[in-house]
């Protein structure tokens, strides 16, 4: 039985000033596909995301950008 790598990578999220905010980009990039998961941490203005192959970036940019943030940058760890 292979064993599946995950991915993490780190986004960088300006915009966000409140929980309501890290929750709304939260719920953006968890619906966005090939994020297997996500968390944001409001006081670093970051989200964690993992997932099996490399990210989207436009696909990622363009849901933080809809949900009324912006994207400053992207990096895989």
């Amino acid at each position: 039985m292979a064993c599946r790598k995950k991915i993490t990578t780190e986004i960088y999220i300006d915009g966000m000033t409140c929980s309501h905010c890290a929750a709304a980009a939260e719920a953006a990039l968890k619906n966005t596909d090939g994020i297997a998961s996500a968390k944001v941490d409001l006081e670093n203005k970051k989200a964690v995301v993992t997932s099996k192959e490399e990210i989207n970036a436009d696909a990622v940019k363009a849901a933080i950008d809809a949900a009324g943030f912006t994207v400053t940058d992207i990096v895989r760890k």
